[in-house]
């Protein structure tokens, strides 16, 4: 059912009508309070649902400032994505703006996606974890700070993990049987 790389995460191919779709929400969105990319990041945002969509074809989308998507009846996940033009690394970093902390999600769900010539066309869940878990393990960092693994030059204030730190997908889709129970 998923395809998992060695390092245990979920790669999905990004097809044109995922694509689609998520131009076309990112088009009617518009850019957000607080965004950081001014709107620019929208299309990426929306594809790391559409890739947590396609390998958890039982999840919906709830189109929710709190959460992007249920899964079964009340397991509530954020999709939180980055958008890179090379493979992700075990120790890359995930990051989760603090102006985000109030929003209300059982799981944060941290997807990569590869972008090639202007074209997304593949896409990883990394990891997920709990907001409470995930902030007690993560760096803060500051508007200005500079992340010393890659270089990258903060423009909101974040908390920041790397995915080697983030809760196994692997380990979460091999217990999805008592999950779709327990959020059934």
């Amino acid at each position: 059912m998923w395809n998992f790389t060695p390092e245990g995460w979920i790669e999905v191919a990004i097809d044109e009508e995922m694509t689609s779709r998520a131009k076309k929400r990112a088009k009617s969105l518009g850019a957000l309070n607080n965004s950081i990319r001014k709107g620019e990041g929208n299309l990426c945002g929306f594809l790391g649902e559409e890739i947590v969509l396609k390998a958890f074809p039982e999840s919906r989308c709830t189109d929710s400032y709190n959460n992007d998507i249920r899964l079964f009846k009340k397991l509530t996940l954020e999709v939180k994505t980055k958008d890179r033009t090379v493979r992700p690394q075990p120790f890359y970093e995930c990051s989760v703006a603090k102006y985000n902390d109030s929003q209300e999600s059982k799981l944060y769900v941290f997807c990569s996606l590869y972008r090639f010539a202007g074209k997304y066309t593949k896409g990883w869940i990394l990891g997920c974890m709990t907001p409470q878990g995930y902030k007690k393990r993560a760096t803060s960092m500051k508007v200005g700070d500079m992340d010393p693994s890659n270089g990258m030059v903060f423009k909101a204030d974040c908390h920041n993990l790397p995915i080697s730190k983030l809760h196994s997908i692997r380990k979460f889709c091999e217990n999805y049987d008592y999950l779709k129970k327990k959020y059934s």
